[in-house]
Order: C-alpha cells, then sequence, then structure tokens
C-alpha cells in the first residue's frame, strides 16, 4: 500500500504562481494531493496539503461543506489512503454524508440531485 512518503510532487508554473501537484490511483478513485500558490496547504514546510478526490464519476465530497480539504497534513493523508484501500463504497459513503448533512442544514436538497448516485 502506498504511503505519503513515497507520493512524488511535480511542479507547476503558471504566470503569477507555483504549485506542485501530485495524483494517485487507489483502486476506482483518484487522490490528488496539492499545494503552493494559490491552494489550500503549503507543502513540506508547514506539512499541509489540499486534498481531492475523484472517482469514475466525479469529485467525491470529501466534507459536508466542501469537495476539497484544506491544511491536511501528511498522517491525515495516510488514513485516507487506508481507509481508500479498507473502505468499499467510500464514495457512495461520503456523497450520502453531503446530501444528509446538507438536508439537516437547509431543507433545500430537493434542489440538488444525488438520487442517481444513490442506486
Amino acid at each position: 500500500m502506498i504511503k505519503f512518503k513515497d507520493i512524488e510532487f511535480k511542479e507547476n508554473k503558471y504566470a503569477h504562481s507555483v504549485r506542485h501537484n501530485a495524483s494517485v490511483t487507489i483502486g476506482p478513485y483518484v487522490l490528488s494531493i496539492g499545494y503552493g500558490d494559490m491552494m489550500y496547504g503549503s507543502g513540506p514546510e508547514s506539512d499541509t496539503y489540499e486534498v481531492a478526490l475523484f472517482d469514475e464519476h466525479d469529485i467525491v465530497p470529501l466534507s459536508d461543506q466542501n469537495d476539497c480539504l484544506g491544511w491536511v497534513n501528511s498522517a491525515e493523508i495516510d488514513q485516507l489512503i487506508m481507509m481508500l484501500h479498507e473502505t468499499s463504497g467510500f464514495g457512495q459513503a461520503c456523497r450520502v454524508f453531503k446530501r444528509t448533512r446538507w438536508n439537516r442544514r437547509f431543507s433545500m436538497i430537493g434542489e440538488y440531485k444525488y438520487e442517481d448516485e444513490l442506486v
């Protein structure tokens, strides 16, 4: 099983910023990790990274408020990698969690169509 220490980042230079990105395929998922300018992570100096997760359908929401997670440390990324290996239906569970949290907070779930994904 891959660990955070095994992940290699690539530098991407844009007009006014520098970012570092890496992606790891774990089963049906692609875990995207990044840091740098205009991202929610500063990198190795502060051990903080921005994390997003994708499956064959779309982005997998990693919290009830945002699809991406910011300021995640390497130990938390290792935990996420382990959960992706050990938890079947991880993406489905995240979508259900986001939908039910949104419903409790705002009672506007009818505007968001996740039913197709809950088969």
